[in-house]
Order: C-alpha cells, then structure tokens, then sequence
C-alpha cells in the first residue's frame, strides 16, 4: 500500500496487485485524505463510483515501471492481495495474449 498526492491537494492510495517486467499493475482507491494516510487498510477503501461522494477509484490499472517510480509515491504497509482484486489484472493478461 502506498499513498501520494493527488493534484487537488489530498492524498489518494494505491496497491500494488502484480509487478512484471514492464509495469506495475495497481489498485487505486477513490478516498482522498487531507493528511498522508500512515495507518490505512484496503478493507477501509473503496473503489467508489459515479454516484460516490467519494468519486470514483480504478480496479487495475497497469502502471510503467519508470512512471511509478517517478512519481511521489510513499510506503504505507504491506498486504496480501485477495483473490477479487485480481479481477481486472487477469482481465488484462487475457487481453495481452490475443
């Protein structure tokens, strides 16, 4: 779990699923926080959606490696990923293979 500023000022927070030889592939959370987020879980997040106070967040999203790193990322903690926030990673692989 990692947080960052967002670019209205808060700070929002992602997962990292998977990590290959190109990207990470991360979950990213619609709840934004006023203040760094330095004791977080997933099971606290949501992705949200359009009727959301929170906006909406996305399942997968593959990430360049060199992106990632570029930007101002910081380390929360560390969690297994669970079986359904793999649902759009394997959603990608499938596609990548046609």
């Amino acid at each position: 779990m990692y947080y960052s500023p967002s670019e209205d000022g808060k700070f929002q927070v992602c997962k990292i699923l998977a990590v290959d030889e190109l990207a990470f592939h991360i979950r990213i959370y619609a709840n934004k926080f006023d203040q760094p987020p330095l004791d977080v879980s997933s099971s606290d997040l949501s992705l949200g959606g359009f009727e959301s106070p929170h906006g909406f967040g996305i399942g997968h999203a593959p990430i360049s490696k060199i992106g990632f790193l570029d930007e101002p990322t910081f380390f929360i903690c560390q969690e297994s990923v669970v079986e359904e926030e793999l649902e759009g990673y394997r959603y990608y692989l499938e596609d990548m293979q046609t």
